[in-house]
C-alpha cells in the first residue's frame, strides 16, 4: 500500500473518504517533524499543498519581515520555529493533511519579550446555556471558522524568528521538488543526517524573520487575536456581556427575547465562533465575518472543540457527547485494563478515604508508571461538558494528584471503564 501511494496519489472524489485510506493505515506513517520528513512521506503531495495553503495566509496577512541576522538588537533572541504536520482523520478515514508555522514561545521570557498573555473563553456553563438558547428557540446553532485567525492580528512586541527548514524549497517548481525528493529518498541515515544539518546551519547564519502578527505558538497571540475579535464584533453593534466576556448579543428589545424580534447570540473561542440567532440575523452575521477575515461557514452545528452535537431539526432538540474523545482516552490507557467488566457507578461504592499523606513511598513508587494527571485531566474535561455524573470522581481523584497508589489507579480504571460503557448516553 505504501509503495503504492508513493508512485502517484489519486483522490477518490469521495468527499466522505477523499484518498481511500483507512485512519488504521495512515497512522502506520510517522507524522513528519520537518520538509525532509516530507519528502520521504508517501503523501508528501499532499503534504507540500498543506504548507503552501498555510504559507499563502502568511504571505496575504503580511506576517513577517526578512531581517539580516546583524540588524537584530542585542537584547533580543532570535527564536526557533517549530513546524507542525498532522493527519485529520474522521469516520475512521483519512480526510486532510494539515500544516501548521508556529513559534517555539517558550524560548521567550515572561516579563521581558513579552507581557499579560490572559484572554478569556467561552466557558462550560455559558456554551450550555448557548445551547439551551438553541432548544428553546428551535434555531439550530451555526458555527464559523477564522482560517487565519492569529495571523489578522497584529503583534505588538518586538519578536524574530528562524526560517523554516522549507524557506528555500517550497516556491520550487513540482517536477524541481520531485527531483529533490528522489535525491533525498536515494540518501543513506547519515548523509541525510548530514543534508539536515548543513540546512539547519544555513537557517542559522541567514536571515530572520521579523513578526509582524502574532503567530501561534507565542503566550501573547491569543490576545492579540482575541482583541482584534472584539473590536470586530463590537463595530457590528454586538454588546458584549458584562458575566462573560467571551460572550456577545444584538437585539432590537430591552431585554433578551428570542421568540419577539431579531436577535443574534455570538460566543467566541479562539478561532471557533459559535453563533445563533434569527435566520436574518445569522446571514448577516456570515457576511459581515466574511468581510473581515477568511472563515469558512458550518451552516449544521456538530460540534466544537471535542464535543459532538447533534440537532433534530424535527423536535428542534441538542444533544452533546463525547464519544471520540473518550475513545481516544481509552486508546491512551487501554494497556491498564484488565477486564471489560461493565461499571455502572463512576466510582465503587466502597470508596477507601485515606488521605494522599498517609500513602507511603513505597505505594507511591508502585503506582508512578500511571499517567494519573492526565487520566483525571482528561476525566474533568468530559465530567465538565457531557457528564456530570463524573464530578465527583474528578474532585475525589483530583485530590491525589501529587501522590497516588495502586488503589487510587483501579478508582481510575474504574471511572475510565464507566465512561467507556457509557459514552452513548447524551446531555440533552
Amino acid at each position: 500500500m505504501r509503495d503504492e501511494i508513493a508512485g502517484g496519489l489519486k483522490e477518490t472524489g469521495d468527499p466522505l473518504d477523499p484518498y481511500g485510506i483507512s485512519e488504521t493505515e495512515a497512522r502506520k506513517w510517522d507524522e513528519p517533524r520537518d520538509f525532509w520528513d516530507v519528502l520521504k512521506d508517501p503523501l508528501w503531495r499532499e503534504w507540500i499543498k498543506a504548507i503552501r495553503k498555510e504559507m499563502q495566509g502568511f504571505e496575504e496577512n503580511n506576517v513577517f519581515s526578512r531581517t539580516r541576522r546583524e540588524d537584530v538588537p542585542p537584547d533580543k533572541k532570535v527564536i526557533p520555529n517549530k513546524e507542525v504536520y498532522t493527519r485529520k482523520y474522521k469516520n475512521g478515514r483519512l480526510m486532510r493533511h494539515k500544516y501548521r508555522h508556529t513559534a517555539r514561545g517558550d524560548k521567550l521570557r515572561a516579563g521581558i519579550d513579552y507581557g499579560n498573555s490572559y484572554w478569556p473563553s467561552a466557558s462550560s456553563t455559558t456554551l450550555k446555556t448557548f445551547c439551551a438558547i438553541a432548544a428553546e428557540t428551535g434555531q439550530q446553532p451555526e458555527v464559523i471558522d477564522v482560517q487565519t485567525a492569529y495571523l489578522e492580528a497584529p503583534e505588538e512586541n518586538l519578536i524574530f524568528m528562524e526560517r523554516a527548514s522549507f524557506a528555500d524549497y517550497i516556491n520550487m517548481k513540482d517536477h524541481e521538488l520531485e527531483t529533490l525528493r528522489e535525491k533525498i529518498i536515494k540518501m543513506t541515515a547519515e548523509e541525510l543526517k548530514n543534508h539536515r544539518q548543513q540546512n539547519k546551519t544555513q537557517i542559522k547564519t541567514g536571515e530572520v524573520e521579523m513578526l509582524l502578527k502574532a503567530v501561534y505558538g507565542i503566550a501573547t497571540s491569543g490576545r492579540f487575536w482575541g482583541k482584534t475579535l472584539r473590536k470586530a464584533l463590537e463595530s457590528m453593534g454586538l454588546t458584549r456581556s458584562k458575566i462573560d466576556n467571551s460572550l456577545y448579543v444584538k437585539k432590537n428589545t430591552e431585554k433578551f427575547e428570542p421568540k419577539n424580534g431579531k436577535w443574534l447570540i455570538v460566543c467566541t473561542i479562539t478561532d471557533d465562533i459559535p453563533f445563533n440567532g434569527d435566520e436574518e440575523s445569522k446571514n448577516w452575521f456570515v457576511e459581515q465575518m466574511r468581510s473581515r477575515f477568511r472563515i469558512t461557514h458550518e451552516s449544521t452545528f456538530t460540534g466544537l472543540i471535542g464535543i459532538e452535537a447533534n440537532w433534530d431539526d424535527e423536535r428542534k432538540t441538542l444533544e452533546l457527547t463525547q464519544r471520540a474523545l473518550i475513545n481516544k482516552i481509552s486508546e491512551k490507557f487501554q494497556h491498564h485494563i484488565s477486564d471489560e467488566k461493565r461499571r455502572f457507578t463512576p466510582l465503587p461504592e466502597d470508596l477507601d478515604k485515606t488521605e494522599p499523606t498517609e500513602i507511603t513511598d513505597e505505594e507511591w513508587e508502585e503506582a508512578k508508571f500511571f499517567d494519573f494527571p492526565g487520566f483525571v485531566c482528561s476525566l474533568g474535561y468530559v465530567a465538565e461538558w457531557s457528564k456530570p455524573e463524573l464530578l465527583y470522581a474528578r474532585s475525589y481523584l483530583s485530590s491525589y494528584l501529587r501522590r497516588w497508589d495502586m488503589k487510587r489507579v483501579n478508582y481510575a480504571i474504574h471511572s475510565l471503564m464507566y465512561m467507556i460503557h457509557h459514552k452513548g448516553y447524551m446531555l440533552r
